[in-house]
């Protein structure tokens, strides 16, 4: 949701099948990435979206051997994206240029 600093005025932004947290928004405020984990699927994914809700899309969807994929962020600067990826115990944090 979005909304005033206030919590007036809510607005939904994007309709989601699954449980998504981690949200971040870019340092320039024009994109927002999030978690997705599916509901009785054991896997979870990072998507991003534009601020406004628009052009929702998988970041990784052809990643191979790492069905768990979640919590980034970006680096200050912008120029980064830190996540963290793997398969059971096995996960690694994993860096991203922009």
């Amino acid at each position: 949701m979005l909304a005033h600093s206030d919590g007036s005025e809510p607005q939904q932004l994007a309709k989601l099948t699954g449980y998504e947290y981690a949200l971040r928004y870019s340092p320039n405020g024009h994109k927002i990435r999030f978690s997705l984990t599916n509901w009785g699927v054991n896997n979870s994914s990072i998507w991003e979206m534009d601020a406004d809700g628009k052009r929702i899309h998988q970041v990784f969807p052809a990643w191979k051997g790492a069905p768990f994929q979640c919590c980034g962020n970006w680096s200050p600067d912008g120029d980064y994206y830190y996540f963290q990826a793997g398969t059971g115990s096995t996960q690694a944090i994993w860096v991203m240029p922009e």
